[in-house]
């Protein structure tokens, strides 16, 4: 039994020295990538870095093929794609542009390297299971241990709570997945099946007081937008009795949550109260007002420019322009690196070109999830429509951690969820 275990934590597809080493530290980076990301800032890129240095040792292994798909291609081109839309966005009218600059943009070029690396030497999925779970149980963990800050119920961890609650929440959701193919499926591990059923609920409950602790409505948004999409393939799919239960429980889930969770009730009173004193040249900075005062100038700027967009200084320039004709108030112009939105960043600095390019960004990587065995498939899939949610409310793309999490979480369940390729 011993001996099976060890096995099945270091078993490797490479007959190399060199396939056989890389293959079990590969292992490691991403469990490390897991522990790390909610313990320090940027624990997201730490092990993508050291990927990316690790990718040209990947020229000598040559025991195991390099097989690329045309779902592979096509996410590839995505990654270039979105390089390219925020690059333009960035240097597009701006003289005082740096090189600097391309921080950023650059990690959508950076991770197709890691991606073919990965591809072409692996890592055994034992660790990606392990990581996950552990992520979920230090989500918790940590959010209970940083819960202060403005309201006195919101996490204050290493990075943003925006961000925090929505990362959380795709464990959440990854979690969610892998306990609907423990109980359907006989397990493939040599660990018992109720082991790991209760390693998976600990972690996804963990992971839920992440969520709730944020205070991250963005992320409250995203669930209550997929619990309507399961609903209505429920009411398809499903008896009616069983659908309403479904929402029943839903309901009085969403009711309790709003009675007795201190941050829940005082984040979503927040945002009513926003809403009831908003005005268009209020010169009150709350988060709701900023955010449709940015979405508006998105669309005066999609407006100006709907084909390419403004560019990053074009919509500074037209945000000051809206201030001193008393359109919208002067705090946008100040928080104005991001339109607090994905779809409406894109449309203001890319306009519908680059909104096409989000698009099939997103779809690129479900069509790349369509190609993976279960629970794989339903992990991409879940992973990018929950990101989806989050880029309404929130700029995802623009920051290091949201970024690096979708790219890196994404490049590892692609190369997890495929069949094993060996040198034979």
């Amino acid at each position: 039994m011993k001996t099976a275990m060890l096995n099945k934590y270091f078993n490797t597809p490479h007959e190399s020295g060199l396939g056989k080493t890389l293959y079990q530290f590969n292992g490691l980076l991403v469990l490390t990538f897991f522990i790390l990301t909610f313990l320090v800032w940027g624990g997201t890129g730490y092990s993508a870095g050291i990927m990316l240095l690790l990718s040209p040792l990947a020229l000598f292994v040559k025991d195991r093929p390099l097989q690329i798909t045309k779902e592979h291609y096509l996410i590839i081109l995505a990654f270039s794609l979105m390089f390219v839309a925020h690059a333009s966005a960035i240097y597009r009218g701006n003289s005082a542009a740096e090189i600097t600059d391309l921080d950023q943009p650059m990690r959508f070029i950076l991770i197709i390297p890691i991606f073919l690396y990965l591809k072409k030497v692996g890592f055994n999925q034992t660790w990606f299971w392990l990581g996950i779970y552990l992520a979920g149980l230090i989500c918790g963990w940590q959010s209970i241990a940083y819960t202060a800050g403005e309201y006195g119920t919101r996490v204050s961890g290493p990075f943003n709570p925006i961000i925090w609650g929505d990362i959380g929440l795709v464990f959440c959701l990854v979690i969610g997945v892998k306990i609907h193919h423990l109980i359907k499926n006989k397990p493939q591990t040599l660990i018992p099946k109720y082991i790991e059923l209760s390693t998976a609920a600990i972690s996804l409950i963990a992971a839920s007081i992440g969520v709730i602790l944020s205070g991250s409505r963005g992320a409250w948004l995203t669930v209550i937008l997929l619990a309507l999409l399961f609903l209505t393939i429920a009411f398809v799919t499903l008896p009616k009795r069983i659908s309403l239960a479904f929402t029943s429980v839903m309901i009085i889930c969403s009711v309790l949550a709003y009675a007795y969770i201190p941050t829940v009730n005082v984040r979503i009173n927040q945002v009513i109260n926003e809403l009831s004193s908003f005005e268009l040249t209020s010169s009150n900075r709350s988060s709701t007002g900023l955010r449709l005062q940015m979405w508006y100038t998105s669309i005066i700027a999609f407006q100006e420019s709907p084909i390419i967009g403004l560019g990053k200084s074009g919509l500074t320039e037209l945000e000051k322009r809206l201030v001193n004709e008393d359109k919208i108030n002067n705090w946008v112009v100040t928080e104005s690196s991001q339109q607090h939105s994905d779809l409406f960043d894109m449309l203001a600095k890319s306009g519908a070109l680059g909104v096409l390019i989000l698009i099939f960004f997103y779809y690129s990587t479900m069509k790349a999830g369509s190609a993976l065995i279960p629970p794989y498939s339903s992990t991409i899939v879940m992973t990018t429509l929950a990101y989806i949610g989050f880029g309404l409310t929130n700029t995802i793309f623009i920051g290091m951690n949201g970024t690096m999490f979708f790219l890196v979480f994404t490049v590892f369940t692609i190369v997890a969820g495929e069949r094993e390729v060996t040198s034979k």
